[in-house]
């Protein structure tokens, strides 16, 4: 299932380069690793993950599913009851830690979170190897305001916030690579880009790292 420790696990032990996850925070103040803003989808339970207390999510259990598209390729039953809890935050960064792969955060909201996270991460020792994503740049800049210094990943770049990224530094771009027209003819603030290099280059030029999303179909 997505977002569960046993998923975490059977990543770290192919040793993949990172592993993705997303961060909520429960009623009383700590954070877990679910995607959606409710457990609807992904639980037996109901209702916000922020309404409820980390005890109560505990107490719940993940459901086989995975994305909006995947099918699942293996037997639910087999899983152990422990590894279907929603997990916290620290057992996410302890896998992470522990394998060496590097840890991929997603920011959908702060409320908190964001300072958490850059307690969290020193804690488990895992400085120099997290990436902090969002499609929120509000959620970037608040997080380098409070001294993080992580490599920051903005969803889906646009030309504004392409310059607002090279102020942030040690930053990274991504481009749904489905959405860019076929011949690329872009405006970035003023500079007009016809290939996939171009912007590669131009990209690169400001010093961002910069990858391109992959469609979600075929």
């Amino acid at each position: 299932p997505e977002n569960s420790i046993i998923s975490f696990k059977a990543a770290a032990q192919r040793k993949v380069w990172a592993i993705e996850t997303d961060f909520r925070i429960t009623a009383d103040g700590k954070v877990v690793c679910i995607h959606d803003k409710t457990l609807d989808r992904t639980t037996n339970g109901s209702g916000p993950v922020s309404e409820m207390t980390l005890a109560e999510i505990r107490n719940l259990r993940l459901l086989p599913v995975n994305g909006k598209t995947v099918v699942p390729e293996y037997d639910y039953e087999m899983i152990p009851d422990s590894d279907k809890l929603v997990p916290t935050m620290e057992e996410y960064l302890k896998i992470c830690s522990e394998s060496g792969c590097l840890a991929f955060i997603e920011l959908k909201e702060d409320k908190g979170i964001i300072g958490l996270m850059i307690k969290a991460i020193e804690e488990a020792g895992m400085q120099g190897r997290c990436v902090i994503s969002s499609g929120k740049i509000e959620l970037l800049e608040r997080y380098r305001e409070l001294g993080g210094e992580e490599l920051i990943h903005l969803i889906f770049a646009d030309p504004q916030r392409l310059h607002r990224m090279k102020q942030l530094g040690n930053s990274s771009v991504s481009f749904k690579y489905s959405s860019l027209d076929a011949e690329l003819k872009l405006d970035m603030g003023g500079v007009v880009l016809t290939s996939f290099k171009e912007l590669v280059d131009y990209v690169h030029s400001l010093g961002i790292k910069i990858c391109f999303r992959a469609a979600d179909d075929d």
